[in-house]
């Protein structure tokens, strides 16, 4: 089988691959030793499952490969925003953002707390017992192309060093960004209740002129029967005189002969 049909893995092989490592946490984190027999036999079948989405394809050490290298892409990532939070003095934000694929891998690794206290410097040494199948986050960029991963190009090591972050300091923050987030949606639903009150306030006087529409042509229809019987009646009348004065006139020629 050919190992690289296109060197750019594709945003759905990835989403699938995150979904079967979330079924081995031990294997994503990597508890599980490389060359056992069970992490072999997991990497192969998953290799098989992503090559079915492809192209690219690759065999289970191929894509064993990318997912080191995907978990070393979020730890430099983790690591910038780290170092911009411990940032002192102003400036623009230049927090990376990660997408929902991203935020999943990171949680389902742990990667959060590989980068806690590393903030402003390189890592050295070797890495974590549960993350050792990743590639050092210092040691150049991988040969695969990995779709999605915005890499910024920072050098850590050239990065000054900056004040830890402190536990109050990131609380804080993340209770101004709650309280924003309730101040736009306390917004946004003051905006709706007034909406909808200006909308009931319509239908309401709509309602009202329907209301006065239908009493008015009741009442035209009243003054129309009132107006048809009183011509009835006038018509009567008329015919009645009239036949009055022939039998005037029958009698008066009568009377003359």
């Amino acid at each position: 089988m050919e190992k690289h049909t296109n060197r750019t893995t594709t945003k759905k092989q990835f989403e699938r691959m995150v979904q079967l490592l979330d079924a081995k946490p031990d294997i994503a984190k990597g508890f599980v030793r490389g060359n056992s027999a069970s992490s072999v036999s997991f990497w192969d079948d998953l290799a098989a499952e992503l090559n079915s989405l492809g192209p690219p394809s690759r065999d289970g050490t191929g894509w064993k490969k990318v997912w080191a290298d995907y978990k070393s892409a979020l730890k430099r990532k983790l690591s910038h925003n780290k170092r911009e939070l411990n940032a002192t003095g102003g400036g623009p934000n230049k927090l990376i953002h990660l997408s929902e694929l991203e935020e999943q891998a990171v949680q389902l690794t742990g990667l959060t707390a590989t980068v806690d206290g590393i903030a402003g410097s390189s890592s050295q040494g070797a890495p974590k017992a549960y993350d050792k199948e990743n590639v050092d986050i210092n040691s150049g960029s991988s040969e695969e192309s990995i779709s999605g991963i915005n890499e910024t190009g920072l050098s850590q090591h050239s990065q000054s060093r900056r004040p830890r972050q402190t536990t109050g300091k990131l609380l804080e923050l993340q209770v101004k960004q709650q309280q924003q987030f309730h101040a736009d949606v306390k917004s946004i639903m003051s905006s709706s209740n007034k909406k909808l009150d200006d909308l009931i306030h319509y239908q309401r006087q709509s309602a009202k002129a329907l209301i006065s529409i239908d009493a008015t042509l009741k009442e035209q229809s009243h003054e129309q029967q009132r107006h048809n019987k009183e011509m009835e009646r006038l018509t009567s009348e008329k015919l009645e005189l009239k036949r009055r004065i022939l039998e005037m006139q029958i009698a008066y020629v009568s009377e003359a002969n």
